[in-house]
């Protein structure tokens, strides 16, 4: 095995820094930054702050998103709980039904921290899937896991699941295996 010096293997990381930043857009995060303040955007010009920046930047759109659209169901506002939505999503109705048959999933929203996020962009679509707990009023917990889509630089949620789904599925599976219809959550 080839023995490289300390001084390649630094050039080499910080040479694969720059080809993955500037390949990815380091002078628009720059400029990003910038717009939230200067001293954002001069710390993006180095290049680990910038990858932290876009990183930070991404998952509090995402978290944004969510949290304004259980404070938008808490409030039973339909029209602001659908303009978190994709539009390849739910219809208004959809959303409405939705919040006035689940308000118990609404009830006593506080907020909602994230634990996992997996992103990935294909051929102009950027998509990500998001996993973590809400917590409501009196610390009660429910965990969360939602499909989002960035559309016109803002995300939008595709679809999400609220609470276990372990019952759902397991119903689902014996449904289907017994030839009957789809159990709830089809």
């Amino acid at each position: 095995m080839a023995q490289f010096e300390p001084g390649v293997i630094v050039a080499i990381i910080w040479g694969g820094i720059a080809v993955v930043f500037f390949g990815r857009g380091w002078i628009r995060t720059i400029n990003t930054a910038y717009r939230e303040s200067t001293l954002q955007g001069r710390l993006c010009m180095f290049p680990l702050y910038a990858i932290y920046y876009a990183i930070r930047r991404e998952h509090s759109g995402l978290k944004s998103v969510i949290t304004e659209f259980m404070k938008a169901g808490a409030a039973r506002n339909v029209e602001a709980a659908y303009a978190c939505c994709s539009l390849q999503s739910a219809a208004k109705e959809e959303i409405a039904g939705l919040i006035g048959s689940s308000s118990n999933v609404f009830a006593g929203y506080e907020r909602l921290t994230i634990g996992g996020l997996q992103a990935q962009s294909d051929g102009g679509s950027t998509e990500a899937c998001v996993s973590g707990a809400i917590i409501y009023t009196g610390g009660k917990r429910m965990p969360f896991k939602a499909s989002l889509v960035k559309e016109n630089d803002v995300w939008k949620i595709i679809n999400m699941q609220i609470g276990s789904t372990e019952k759902v599925d397991i119903v689902r599976r014996l449904s289907i295996s017994l030839g009957g219809p789809p159990g709830p959550g089809r």
